[in-house]
């Protein structure tokens, strides 16, 4: 293990000693600066890119809306003319209905009347009947009282 670690500071001092070389030949500031510059460019490159890209992207998202919108009219303007459709049927089939139940209820009130006559006409001979027969009862006890 000892050799392990010695092994690993010898690695460690030459590492710092190939560092301090760097450092001395090349200006430290320089190099951030040149790093620095190198970054901008890319941030800039990128930059430009992504405007490009959310342009595009902002095209086929407007595009995709409207061609969604016109879908949909298309979808609620022929479910429109279905309901009106259906609506139109069950009238007539309304419209239908309703005009058998006006001959069922005219049949029912000429029947109806028809009987109401029948009865009428059957109550006013009855009537006639007992009237008559009423007046000949009174005459016959006046005809009797007179003879006395």
């Amino acid at each position: 293990m000892a050799k392990a670690v010695s092994d690993f500071l010898k690695q460690l001092n030459v590492v710092k000693n190939e560092i301090s070389k760097f450092v001395s030949e090349n200006d430290l500031k320089k190099v951030q600066k040149s790093v620095s510059n190198y970054v901008k460019e890319v941030e800039k490159n990128v930059s430009k890119v992504v405007d490009k890209d959310i342009k595009i992207v902002k095209k086929r998202i407007s595009d995709e809306k409207k061609q969604i919108e016109k879908m949909v009219e298309k979808i609620i303007q022929t479910e429109i003319k279905k309901a009106k459709n259906f609506v139109d049927e069950q009238k007539k089939e309304l419209d239908k209905l309703q005009k058998k139940l006006n001959k069922y209820s005219s049949k029912r009130k000429t029947a109806k009347k028809k009987v109401a006559k029948k009865k009428v006409a059957k109550k006013t001979t009855k009537k006639v009947a007992k009237k008559t027969t009423k007046k000949v009862a009174k005459k016959t006890t006046k005809k009797v009282a007179k003879k006395k």
